[in-house]
């Protein structure tokens, strides 16, 4: 459900059937090995979230929905993210108000974490706790990873979107402020905020260890975008770039932090030293292309990019290397939103 609840109507209005890509065997029952995990929102209010896992070592063990499969149950409504930690994979599902906790190796649930409103993206801080984002709490959930529930809020107005732990403390952004907000993971209070000018939707930290944030009305397509780059203190204001007007998202750094990826419409790629946007897409989408998602895997490099299509219909993924050569195409569920890299 990432600001896409229009465009996903008028979609629907001219869409009287979905295309259905048929799905491959995941014949692996035991053992998840080397691979990216792509989490596809579905349509909303349809319960057709999925996981697609493409492995990078044995093509037949490519799955379009590994949860249903390994579970013989339905995800849930809009999976948002996921985060694998400790051996556990947590599920992030948005509109179904959940978190699905499954063994990160075989996928066979384990539990699942309530007494959430509209989640978002989750975050471990410690091994016994991580924090949860969301649309409507107008708070961080504190969530037990020990006893897998929410046992704590922290108290922070707004759209709460991505979040990062850096140099100690938890950066959160904000789709409904002009502030990037800082929590103490010790003491779970709000100690800081950085006033950036636009709403913040995603972070990514360079080489030299600067935060770097995706600022733009992400609601308005119109509005304009920047990236903020915060000097090592994590309070002030390094550098800004100015990427003009439409919606900006998904920021990515590569494994050196020599650069930064992000989708407006293409693919950019900015060296983390320059002043000045790339005035070149680092990936050209086609007219029938909808870029929506992005990742980088943090051993090769290679640049990932999902295709949401129309939002009706199954999406796709597609890999490039670091150098934006492509690489492959593979299916995926319907909105392919996030990705995930074991």
């Amino acid at each position: 459900m990432r600001y896409r609840i229009i465009l996903w109507v008028v979609a629907l209005y001219f869409s009287s059937c979905k295309e259905e890509i048929p799905k491959r065997p995941f014949e692996n029952p035991i053992l998840i090995t080397k691979g990216v995990f792509v989490t596809c929102e579905g349509n909303f209010q349809w319960g057709n979230a999925s996981v697609t896992y493409y492995d990078f070592t044995d093509s037949t063990a490519n799955a379009t929905d590994l949860f249903a499969q390994k579970n013989s149950k339905p995800l849930g409504d809009i999976c948002q993210s996921m985060c694998i930690h400790n051996g556990k994979a947590y599920l992030v599902l948005n509109n179904s108000s959940k978190i699905e906790v499954t063994d990160a190796g075989s996928f066979v649930s384990i539990a699942t974490i309530t007494g959430l409103v509209s989640p978002r993206y989750f975050l471990p801080v410690s091994d016994s706790k991580a924090y949860v984002t969301d649309l409507y709490a107008n708070s961080v959930q504190v969530v037990d990873l020990q006893q897998n529930k929410v046992v704590k809020q922290i108290p922070l107005r707004g759209w709460t979107e991505e979040l990062l732990l850096h140099n100690g403390k938890v950066y959160v952004t904000n789709l409904r402020s002009n502030y990037l907000y800082q929590i103490n993971p010790l003491t779970d209070m709000l100690e800081d905020s950085v006033l950036l000018g636009l709403p913040s939707a995603s972070l990514a930290v360079d080489k030299n260890q600067q935060l770097w944030v995706m600022c733009s009305q992400v609601l308005a397509q119109s509005a304009p975008s920047k990236l903020v780059c915060l000097a090592t203190d994590g309070k002030s204001i390094a550098k800004t770039i100015d990427l003009g007007t439409g919606a900006g998202k998904v920021l990515r750094s590569s494994p050196s932090g020599d650069y930064l990826y992000y989708i407006k419409t293409h693919v950019y790629r900015l060296n983390a030293a320059d002043n000045a946007a790339p005035v070149n897409p680092f990936i050209y989408k086609s007219g029938s292309q909808n870029f929506y998602a992005l990742g980088v895997e943090p051993l090769s490099g290679a640049v990932f990019v999902s295709d949401a299509a129309d939002y009706i219909q199954q999406g796709k993924v597609s890999c490039y290397s670091s150098s934006g050569v492509f690489q492959y195409m593979f299916n995926a569920g319907i909105i392919p939103g996030n990705f995930w890299f074991n």
